[in-house]
Order: C-alpha cells, then sequence, then structure tokens
C-alpha cells in the first residue's frame, strides 16, 4: 500500500471502530508518519480509542507517552 492509501485505509477502518486500526492511527501520528505530522492530541484521542476497547499494544503505548510526558 502506498503511504497516502495506507493512511486512508487505517482512517476509514478506524473510524469504523477498527481497533487495530485505531492504534496505527495513534502511532502514526505520535511518530510523524504514513504521511502524518506529528499530533499528539489526535495520538492520544486514537490510542486512547483503541485502549478503551482492549487494545493492548495501545494501552502500552498511552502509557509509555503519559510517561515520557508527550501527553500531558
Amino acid at each position: 500500500l502506498e503511504t497516502r492509501n495506507a493512511m486512508w485505509y487505517y482512517l476509514r477502518a478506524a473510524l469504523r471502530g477498527d481497533q487495530e486500526a485505531q492504534y496505527k492511527m495513534g502511532l502514526s501520528y505520535l511518530n510523524g508518519q504514513l504521511g502524518l505530522d506529528r499530533n499528539y492530541s489526535q495520538a492520544e484521542k486514537w490510542l486512547a480509542q483503541a485502549a478503551h476497547q482492549g487494545h493492548l499494544q495501545a494501552k502500552e503505548e498511552l502509557n509509555k507517552a503519559y510517561n515520557n510526558l508527550a501527553f500531558s
């Protein structure tokens, strides 16, 4: 998948409530991947949604980000 297409694919799935896609969107915003600029509020939003659905890696990433003070 080309980068932009991948981002749209994940975004559409994330908006439908797919927790893995929400995790990928969160990571992409956290790290500035998939052609997205770093955006900590968007990263937090998507990671929190995935974590709320029980996505364990999303919970770990959220905790790491809070501990590293990326999110305040």
